[in-house]
């Protein structure tokens, strides 16, 4: 007979569910020859201990920097510090190149030497950056405002279009030449300001500086608002009017307005439940903002449409991306899932967005949601044995690769929402 499932809601199985998460990583991911390896196996030993990603790289600033902020009095507590300025070093001395002010996405690390730089997507770079300067700076790295500071003000100049309220990316390096069959796709208009908005959420939170939550408010109304218009207020991803600038192109001169509805939209799952949180976070922040209903309503539409969209009612779980199709592109009721696959990025995001609703808005229908979201990925992701979250599977639960983590995934996600989840039960009346 299977146990019964923990107590989800409970602070103390959140704690502990973070801390054991946190467990597989710990201690061992540090490469003492700089930053910290990459890819593990379902045991925790390490796949490859030469590539290096650098969402992991700023990932695994952030999840370190969570923890020690959230265990500040726990042993480990020095050795976690220890890790955020390895890793930050590591970041701003390899990845960033002095001479051109680049920053690598991926290379390999081998013998104290950097090789195979594959440079792209700048502003989404120094966004990734930018997020773990500001987490550290919460965990009471304190030394780290000059940086952080710098950082905004760098990532202004190299994208950011106050006529649009957006950050815009261009195409550099590797990626400089359209018909190159191995460059790597600029990532997406809404997905750059997601990440942008996380970020100058952070930096607020770790200065208490109203223009980054100024900056967060922009961000949200462009993407959730003006954007979304044209996607029946839904985030798309596909088609989204804006073409990404390559070196010669200033980012300025393009065009962030759809100027259609496009044939095609689709929806990536996890950003949706992502603006939910950005969303709330605004509304908590802003307390009597004018605005503050209207955001509420937004995350609230946002939430509702994507359960009903994305969820899997043949196996349960919430699939990666849905699509809507002419002549349906403006009726919601038509939606199909394009990508089935069920993600930890995902399911840890909508867990957090659902607790979020519940506290805000006292509706027991967010804690079911709640309560389910967190039974499938205890039942389906959770690896009860090692720690850690797997990576994905497929809708019929099946594992779709035979690592623990791949260049990329540091349960970083995870982390935070269990820490968002707490807060929230925290702020909670009774």
């Amino acid at each position: 007979m299977k146990p019964p499932p923990p107590d989800f809601r409970s602070p103390d199985f959140l704690r502990r569910h973070l801390r054991e998460t946190f467990a597989f990583y710990d201690r061992r991911c540090v490469d003492d020859s700089g930053g910290f390896y990459h890819a593990w196996n379902d045991d925790g030993s390490i796949a490859d201990p030469h590539s290096r990603d650098l969402a992991s790289s700023t990932g695994f600033v952030v999840s370190h920097a969570c923890v020690l902020r959230l265990f500040p009095d726990d042993e480990r507590a020095p050795s976690w510090r220890a890790a955020v300025m390895h890793g930050l070093d590591f970041v701003q001395r390899v990845h960033q190149d002095a001479d051109d002010d680049t920053v690598a996405w991926r290379l390999r690390w081998e013998a104290g030497q950097a090789r195979d730089r594959v440079v792209r997507s700048p502003v989404l770079a120094r966004c990734l950056v930018l997020l773990a300067q500001a987490q550290a700076l919460l965990a009471g790295v304190r030394e780290l405002r000059p940086q952080l500071e710098e950082g905004a003000l760098a990532l202004d100049r190299l994208g950011w279009d106050a006529a649009q309220g957006l950050y815009l990316d261009r195409t550099m390096g590797n990626d400089a030449r359209e018909d190159d069959a191995d460059a790597q796709p600029v990532p997406g208009l809404q997905s750059l300001n997601l990440i942008a908005c996380e970020a100058m959420l952070a930096c607020h939170e770790a200065t208490a500086d109203l223009r980054y939550l100024e900056r967060a408010a922009t961000l949200a109304y462009t993407i959730t608002e003006t954007l979304a218009r044209s996607t029946q207020g839904l985030v798309g991803e596909a088609d989204e009017g804006v073409r990404p600038a390559t070196a010669s192109t200033s980012a300025t001169s393009l065009t962030a307005q759809p100027s259609r509805v496009p044939s095609s939209v689709d929806y990536t799952t996890a950003h949706q439940f992502a603006w939910v949180r950005w969303l709330l976070a605004l509304e908590r922040r802003r307390p009597n903002h004018p605005a503050n209903e209207q955001l509420v309503h937004r995350a609230r539409a946002l939430f509702a449409a994507t359960v009903q969209h994305a969820w899997d009612r043949a196996h349960d779980g919430l699939a990666r991306r849905f699509a809507l199709e002419e002549p349906a592109a403006n009726d919601l009721r038509h939606a199909r899932v394009v990508d089935g696959t069920q993600d930890h990025v995902t399911h840890a995001h909508a867990i957090a967005a659902a607790a979020l609703l519940a506290e805000r808005t006292l509706e027991g229908g967010y804690w079911d949601w709640y309560d389910r979201l967190w039974e499938h990925a205890w039942e389906h992701l959770v690896d009860r044995t090692h720690g850690g979250w797997y990576d994905s599977s497929s809708p019929q639960h099946e594992r779709l690769t035979g690592l623990k983590s791949p260049p990329g995934k540091t349960d970083q996600e995870v982390i935070v929402a269990c820490a968002d989840v707490l807060s929230s039960l925290q702020r909670a009346p009774g």
